[in-house]
């Protein structure tokens, strides 16, 4: 099933073709290819202090410009609507948080690179991808919130292929991703990858499944 956070991104039907990309190059290749999509690797439990910081500094601003007019009456009207609007400013700070473009905006492109990348590093070693035939495992990675794309490859692939073959593809994967299009950004990512594998690693008749062949989904 998947999750309503990831549904403008994906549907059953890319999940299918997933499947089918990864089944396909395992019978040209050795090499083993998991995708992955995630909900986030950046840490957001700040996000609504931050919204509210600058919520309530735009209040105070409203605040000021409205002292300077008629508008309240007495001192008690004055204090009333200011505690009201520090309760405003609580409430959509909670509701503004929740939404991954605003997690964005208070997470620094730097820090969001840095935490999936290290997200990546731990789930490739999690699912096992440093322990297949060879070491030719290959993760693709994804983290919706951050917008980040990472791909690592094991020592066996590594040995035999540059780091720069997997430039255009990363490229390509964010594209697809900004554009709400991950089925088929997997799907042309998989396919990339087993042209790039079937070169040095081709399929051999002790070759065996080693790892499941669809798209794993975590928050």
């Amino acid at each position: 099933m998947i999750p309503k956070w990831l549904s403008k991104y994906l549907n059953d039907n890319d999940l299918v073709n997933i499947q089918s990309a990864i089944l396909n190059i395992e019978n040209h290749t050795s090499g083993e290819v998991v995708p992955m999509i995630v909900h986030r690797s950046s840490a957001i439990r700040m996000t609504p202090v931050f919204v509210f910081v600058f919520l309530f500094t735009m209040m105070n601003i409203f605040f000021e410009f409205i002292y300077q007019t008629t508008f309240f009456v007495s001192l008690y009207q004055s204090i009333f609507f200011y505690i009201f609007g520090i309760v405003i400013c609580i409430i959509f700070s909670y509701l503004l948080a929740s939404f991954d473009f605003v997690q964005r905006l208070f997470v620094h492109p730097l820090d969001r690179d840095y935490q999936s990348n290290q997200r990546a590093l731990f789930e490739f070693y999690n699912l096992g991808l440093n322990k297949t035939d060879g070491s030719t495992g290959i993760l693709l990675f994804v983290s919706i919130m951050d917008r980040e794309v990472v791909i690592l490859a094991d020592k066996g692939i590594n040995e035999k292929i540059k780091p720069e073959s997997w430039i255009e593809l990363k490229n390509q994967m964010i594209l697809n991703l900004k554009n709400k299009k991950m089925g088929l950004g997997f799907t042309q990512a998989i396919e990339a990858c087993g042209e790039i594998l079937k070169v040095h690693f081709p399929i051999s008749t002790e070759n065996k499944n080693e790892l499941k062949n669809n798209l794993i989904i975590k928050d």
